[in-house]
């Protein structure tokens, strides 16, 4: 079968009438006047790599590459042809989407050779929801007769290779390269791979959803995880209780309806990527819920816009179910219903965090309840009553998908909280539903490691979110106040994501290594809350940061251990592929979105892409490799005050002058 195709090489930069060398040692190239060498700095590094795959172009590195042939091949992928005839038809529908939606039109096909493509896949009918086996090889052989050769149990394991290959193609003057032999054998070290983005507190348009989802897919990310509703607004448009979002969104174009969702997903799935929704409660629930007492429901929420809010929230507008209140239950059914008939991953996000007992204190309807129960109004009677509110709405979640209440069936996720702390995660343990423990807390703090531990002894599977490197939203300016910055600084910058090995982590903190971390450690997701986010600074808020998280859960280099070299796993030696995917990424048009192109902050002047290695202090480097040394936390150490010194000694010696 002939396939029309559009190629996602390397694009070209234009630069001055520099030529590039290659330091085969270094693998570095060095730009010269001489003539000599490649013409491109993108050519030089495409052709500047060893035998045993290392490089300073891949993103995410594959786990293992061997070039056995670095001459390189023209070639024309615009058309190819593969062994559709030996797959279902359903199958090549969804090859053919996802080959499109990876590889760009910008080459000339005149003259160049046609080739053959082989698929091996063992599950032609493995959905991305079923969290398949992600594993693949690839096989590229100029003198073969398939001179690509996929093998791989699915779909997914096939798109990944595809995302590789596009990565493995040099466009040069209009004429597509790869090498004439290589076998890439990869997998990733982790299933779950994401970003949550919340669309509540500021409206995200579909096309930058779009864009992130590409963006994500691009460095093998898998999960979009939407936190799609908080108090601030509800967005969703929901068909069968359409007041939610009539009351509760912005505005009437600030909203996402079914067919809008639909085509977000779809696309999604082009690009590797799940969509997991969250309906966060009982707290974080305000504004879209206040239609109760006009249809004489009552109060589904209470505390709604409180002041003084610290008193009763975390963050402005308060907003908290009206858990006593029966109605609220069939409204939420409702809302589930609607949610997993749009969105349809097996997989749901409950919510579930920062839950305040003095909310609910505000309803005297809801202490009179507690009094009638004989619950104390403390975190104890408290805890209480939000289990009853657990129960109750994972009854209405498990009826929404048509499923048996009586039957642990199903798997939920919610977010970390005094719920998951002590003796309360017993509350969690007694539901029908398996939950997904998905921590936020800081790493850093010595209560927060011991409720981790405490989570895992509990048999509970986890995704870490740690704040004090994963939360893209902190490090800025505060919002509730007139000086300072906001509560989770400081900047998380991507060195300190790329250098945090979780299993280092778990392995030397909560004993746990191997197999058994690897039943319990899913994977991780960055977060952006959107309080100071919006449609013009969500992209460079998000990239590069969260791509130094792919690396991190495909690859999985080496962690602290690697820091005092330039060794594969150092963050130093990331740095240079880091800097090139990003402007490599920037250049790429996004299929089915006209005129828009992923985007990403500036890590550093053009002239550091073009001298790697020699932008560094050396003496801060120093004085962060002690500290590596003494830090027993294999996580992302914070630079100490001689550190800022060496790094603010040019500022000071150029004023002084």
């Amino acid at each position: 079968m002939a396939v029309s195709l559009l190629l996602l090489g390397l694009v070209t930069i234009a630069t001055a009438d520099f030529t590039w060398s290659c330091d085969k040692d270094t693998l570095r190239c060095t730009r010269n006047t001489s003539g000599e060498g490649e013409a491109t700095l993108e050519a030089c590094r495409f052709t500047c790599v060893k035998a045993t795959g290392e490089n300073r172009f891949m993103w995410p590195q594959p786990r293992k590459m061997e070039i056995l042939n670095a001459d390189l091949q023209t070639f024309d992928p615009r058309g190819f042809t593969y062994n559709s005839d030996d797959l279902k038809a359903t199958f090549t529908a969804q090859f053919n989407e996802i080959v499109q939606a990876i590889i760009l039109d910008d080459f000339r096909r005149d003259g160049q050779k046609n080739f053959t493509m082989k698929l091996d896949v063992a599950n032609e009918e493995k959905s991305i929801d079923d969290s398949p086996d992600e594993s693949y090889v690839l096989t590229i052989d100029a003198s073969a007769t398939d001179m690509v050769t996929i093998k791989a149990d699915n779909i997914w394991g096939i798109r990944h290779a595809v995302q590789t290959f596009s990565q493995l193609i040099l466009l040069e003057d209009k004429t597509a390269k790869t090498y004439s032999k290589v076998i890439v054998t990869d997998s990733p070290a982790y299933p779950w791979r994401g970003l949550v983005v919340d669309t509540s507190r500021n409206y995200i348009n579909p096309d930058n959803l779009k864009i992130i989802i590409h963006s994500l897919g691009a460095a093998k990310m898998n999960i979009f995880h939407w936190h799609i509703t908080d108090t601030n607004s509800f967005p969703f448009k929901s068909k069968t209780l359409p007041k939610m979002s009539e009351f509760g969104a912005y505005n009437n174009d600030m909203v996402y309806d079914a067919n809008t969702i639909d085509d977000i997903i779809k696309f999604a799935k082009t690009k590797g990527v799940r969509v997991i929704v969250e309906l966060d409660a009982p707290a974080h629930s305000g504004y879209g819920y206040d239609w109760g007492p006009d249809e004489k429901l009552g109060d589904l929420v209470v505390c709604l816009n409180a002041m003084p809010w610290e008193k009763y929230c975390y963050q402005p507008p308060c907003g908290q179910m009206n858990v006593i209140n029966d109605n609220l239950y069939d409204v939420l059914e409702n809302i589930y219903t609607d949610l997993v008939k749009v969105f349809k991953d097996e997989v749901f996000h409950m919510g579930g965090d920062e839950v305040k007992g003095a909310c609910w204190n505000t309803s005297s309807e809801i202490r009179e309840y507690m009094d009638a129960k004989g619950w104390s109004k403390d975190e104890e009677g408290y805890m209480k009553l939000w289990y009853e509110y657990q129960t109750k709405a994972a009854k209405a979640y498990l009826k929404a998908r048509g499923l048996d209440n009586s039957l642990k069936q199903h798997k939920a996720i919610v977010w970390s909280s005094s719920m998951t702390k002590g003796e309360n995660i017993k509350y969690l343990n007694q539901s029908n539903i398996d939950y997904i423990i998905q921590f936020w807390g800081n790493l850093s703090d010595p209560l927060e490691q011991e409720h981790l531990r405490n989570i895992v002894k509990s048999g509970k599977q986890v995704i870490m979110s740690n704040f004090d490197d994963l939360y893209l939203d902190c490090g800025f300016a505060s919002w509730v106040k007139g000086k300072g910055h906001n509560w989770c600084a400081p900047f998380k910058p991507w060195q300190g994501i790329y250098r945090r090995n979780y299993d280092e982590w778990f392995e030397t903190n909560a004993n746990l290594s191997g197999d058994a971390l690897k039943e319990v450690l899913l994977g991780a997701e960055a977060a952006i809350w959107t309080e100071q986010a919006g449609n013009d600074n969500i992209l460079t808020r998000i990239f590069p940061r969260t791509w130094a998280l792919a690396e991190r859960l495909w690859t999985n280099p080496l962690g602290i251990k690697a820091e005092n070299s330039t060794e594969q796993g150092s963050w130093r030696e990331a740095e240079e592929r880091l800097l090139y995917f990003t402007e490599q990424i920037k250049e790429r048009k996004i299929e089915g979105l006209s005129n828009q192109f992923p985007k990403s902050d500036v890590m550093k002047p053009r002239w550091c892409f073009e001298f790697p290695g020699n932008c560094f202090v050396e003496e801060a480097q120093k004085e962060e490799e002690k500290e590596d040394d003494d830090d027993g936390d294999s996580g992302a150490g914070r630079p100490g005050c001689v550190t800022w010194f060496w790094l603010l000694l040019p500022m000071i010696i150029e004023r002084a002058l």
